[in-house]
């Protein structure tokens, strides 16, 4: 089921000091894709809009990523990586101004892959921009958007294992112990003395498969805590319509003197 994530990648190619012409305007959707092979096939649509005045040229291309505790991570090579899997019909385009194209990628499996979840980004790229007469600068846009493929059943498991007080805001450690990503929201409430200080919702973020990941929690409230102990609880929402809940309640400190890094 498609979702949406932001994240844009650029690359900077630059010769001597000299100014950077405009980006090209081109957008992608959906952000996020997760779906499930079957029969060792998968399979699904992009849409490329270009929203500037000139049209635009589009290569479409892959590569293998993660996302470590501390976030988003491109990787050289990775076991997961759906790359070697995936086709686009087609790879290249031309997208006139205002205008929007379907990209169709299809992902096929050896009856010998491992069952297991293989996820890779899927990069449009643009066409090098021109810079003034005379100024030796290309600028290459990228947008990414994240593929998620699951072969065999596999399930998400996110566990919130840690709350920590750190730079004026909230650490949760969130271990996800499946096989499966997954893109929990939290609902959180904050607690003093049995008595509600805060509370509030924060956006979906990614763990990956397997992985551990830290999210922030950050309110004013929050951010001017006084030294001592504090209760948060509440649910991470996951799953396709966010119906798969996962409680957590867990105490932290706000030492004397905070800390600040």
């Amino acid at each position: 089921m498609p979702t949406c994530l932001s994240r844009l990648f650029c690359v900077v190619l630059l010769i001597g000091l000299l100014p950077i012409p405009a980006l090209a305007q081109f957008s992608l959707s959906p952000m996020t894709y997760q779906t499930v092979a079957e029969r060792g096939m998968a399979g699904g649509f992009i849409q490329l809009t270009n929203e500037g005045s000139e049209v635009e040229q589009i290569t479409l291309g892959t590569g293998a990523f993660t996302y470590a505790e501390d976030g988003y991570r491109e990787l050289a090579s990775s076991p997961q990586d759906l790359s070697p899997y995936i086709i686009f019909s087609p790879k290249e385009l031309k997208i006139p101004p205002g205008q929007s194209r379907r990209v169709r990628w299809n992902a096929r499996f050896l009856p010998s892959t491992p069952s297991g979840e293989y996820r890779c980004m899927i990069f449009a790229q643009g066409a090098p921009l021109a810079g003034q007469e005379g100024v030796r600068v290309g600028v290459i846009p990228r947008i990414g958007a994240a593929v998620y493929v699951s072969l065999g059943e596999l399930e998400a498991d996110p566990q919130v294992r840690l709350a920590e007080y750190r730079a004026q805001r909230v650490d949760l450690q969130v271990q996800n112990d499946g096989r499966a990503t997954v893109r929990p929201r939290i609902d959180w409430t904050l607690e003093h003395a049995d008595t509600e200080i805060d509370a509030g919702s924060s956006p979906a973020q990614t763990v990956i498969a397997e992985g551990r990941r830290t999210l922030h929690i950050v309110s004013e409230a929050i951010q001017h805590l006084q030294p001592g102990t504090y209760r948060l609880h509440g649910v991470l929402r996951w799953g396709e319509m966010d119906d798969r809940r996962t409680p957590f309640d867990l105490d932290f400190s706000v030492p004397t003197s905070p800390q600040t890094h």
